[in-house]
């Protein structure tokens, strides 16, 4: 950001903090806002590097569908599985077996998007394993077996011909 002056000119700029940003702890943010306070020049320029953290997101337990899932957002962005990115990983029963993953700038995919590779469980007989019911916890018996999973930005999805996708998977 540059600071448009004429004459210098003291005043406190406030600059919003995310809630997403990890940042330390720092006498200067004051309810969610850095206060930056000087004597600025014309055509001082400020310039803030927030790191974007790849983190677990739960919704709200009101939210029936979602429980026992998490969401992937590194920063601001929403990441989804798409079945295009993982042949042979079926992403309605991956299950997360990993909070980290492998972060890539894939320059040729959907004009440039950063990627998320992290390790996952798969059922290994997802499409045939039985009946649609069953005694209660018996779904917890069914083999599986590690795969990685392959996240993309959730806007850059449905892009590439039909497809499956997810953005809640349940953490095995």
């Amino acid at each position: 950001m540059t600071v448009g002056l004429d004459t210098p000119k003291q005043f406190t700029l406030f600059v919003r903090m995310p809630n997403w940003s990890p940042v330390e702890a720092d006498p200067n943010i004051e309810n969610g806002y850095l206060k930056l306070h000087s004597v600025w020049q014309p055509a001082d320029k400020v310039e803030i590097d927030l790191p974007l953290p790849v983190r677990l997101i739960g919704s709200d337990p009101r939210v029936r569908s979602n429980t026992g899932q998490v969401a992937v957002q590194r920063g601001p962005i929403v990441y989804c599985a798409e079945s295009t990115d993982n042949p042979g990983v079926s992403i309605r029963d991956a299950e997360l077996a990993s909070r980290s993953f492998d972060e890539a700038f894939e320059e040729g995919l959907l004009g440039g998007v950063v990627t998320l590779t992290g390790e996952c469980l798969v059922a290994v007989d997802a499409e045939h394993r039985g009946l649609l019911y069953q005694v209660a916890g018996a779904w917890k018996d069914i083999p599986k077996r590690n795969a990685r999973v392959k996240l993309i930005p959730y806007y850059a999805w449905a892009n590439r011909g039909t497809s499956q996708m997810t953005v809640w998977m349940p953490m095995g």
